[in-house]
C-alpha cells in the first residue's frame, strides 16, 4: 500500500487515541521531574517554571492538532526538541542540583520516543491533512 493508500485508511478517532496518550507521556515526565526534586527545594522551584511552562505548551499545541491546525504539530515538535536540548544542556550541570543522569536520559528517551509517535503516526498525519475536510 502506498503512502497515500495509508493515509486513506488512517482513522482521526485513533488521532485523538495517539493525541490522548502522547498528552499522558508528557505529564508522566514531568512527574518524573517533579518527583526527582521535591526532596530539595530550592532545585524544585528552578524546575517548577520548566514544568509549568512544558505543561502550559505542550496541553495547548496537542489541542491545536486535534483541532486540525497541520502548523502546531511542526511547532510541537519543536518544543519537544528544546526540551531534549534543555536536558542535554542540564545534564552537563547535574552536579548542581539538577537531578540524577538517570532522569536526564529518560526525560530525553520519552521525550524522543513521543517525537516519533507524533512525527510518524499516519493517524495524526490524516488529522492535520487538509485533504479530507
Amino acid at each position: 500500500m502506498d503512502a497515500r493508500g495509508k493515509l486513506f485508511h488512517a482513522n482521526p478517532r485513533r488521532a485523538w487515541v495517539w493525541l490522548v496518550l502522547i498528552w499522558i507521556a508528557l505529564r508522566g515526565l514531568n512527574w518524573m521531574w517533579y518527583r526527582e526534586m521535591r526532596s530539595d527545594p530550592a532545585a524544585l522551584q528552578r524546575v517548577m517554571l520548566f514544568l509549568t511552562n512544558d505543561f502550559i505548551w505542550t496541553s495547548v499545541l496537542i489541542a491545536a492538532v486535534g483541532c486540525r491546525q497541520a502548523w502546531a504539530k511542526y511547532v510541537l515538535a519543536v518544543v519537544i526538541v528544546f526540551f531534549i536540548g534543555a536536558d542535554v544542556v542540564l545534564l552537563g550541570k547535574s552536579d548542581g542540583g539538577f537531578g540524577s543522569i538517570a532522569v536526564h536520559v529518560k526525560d530525553g528517551l520519552g521525550r524522543a520516543a513521543v517525537l516519533v509517535v507524533l512525527l510518524s503516526s499516519w493517524d495524526i498525519k490524516r488529522l492535520t491533512s487538509r485533504v479530507f475536510e
